[in-house]
């Protein structure tokens, strides 16, 4: 028997990827995945309503020598935010036996993260791990799941070598 999810939750949806200001339609609690740098990674941002998405994102601030300062919890326009990538609706995660939240969870959740505001590490802590925790109340990141808590690469986990047989 499948769970039940609430009936506001965009479940399962993974669209097609959407060029650049291309209409996505996304619904409340959508995790909108964006094809950064030709796909070399993907910046992920939690869809709140109204064009409006939160995303854990860097900022500008040249003064600060601390990356973790840099980075922060924002809300910012879809189409702003999407910019010049490749985006589509992800919640493909849903059929992983993953729940997605309810209204008032996202919210409890949003607000929990950016009051302990933890502190940004691209291994264990990034854009994925932040809409991830929102949506299903667990932080990871399939990205990284390749990379050791080091962020080294680690061919172990992804089963790739390179051209002579030998773990890259």
């Amino acid at each position: 028997m499948s769970p039940s999810f609430p009936s506001y939750i965009h479940v399962d949806a993974v669209s097609e990827w959407a060029e650049p200001g291309t209409d996505l339609h996304p619904e409340f609690g959508d995790r909108i995945e964006m094809s950064r740098w030709l796909g070399a990674y993907k910046h992920w941002a939690f869809y709140i309503g109204s064009d409006i998405v939160v995303n854990f994102t860097g900022v500008e601030n040249p003064a600060s020598k601390s990356k973790s300062e840099k980075l922060q919890i924002v809300q910012s326009d879809l189409r702003e935010t999407i910019g010049k990538s490749p985006a589509r609706i992800n919640n493909g995660d849903d059929a992983e036996n993953f729940s997605p939240a309810t209204r008032p969870e996202v919210a409890e959740r949003m607000l929990h993260f950016m009051e302990n505001w933890p502190e940004y590490n691209v291994v264990s802590n990034n854009c994925e791990h932040f809409t991830n925790y929102c949506r299903y109340g667990k932080k990871f990141s399939k990205q990284m799941d390749k990379y050791d808590v080091n962020g080294c690469y680690n061919p172990e986990r992804t089963g790739h070598v390179g051209p002579t047989g030998q773990p890259m």
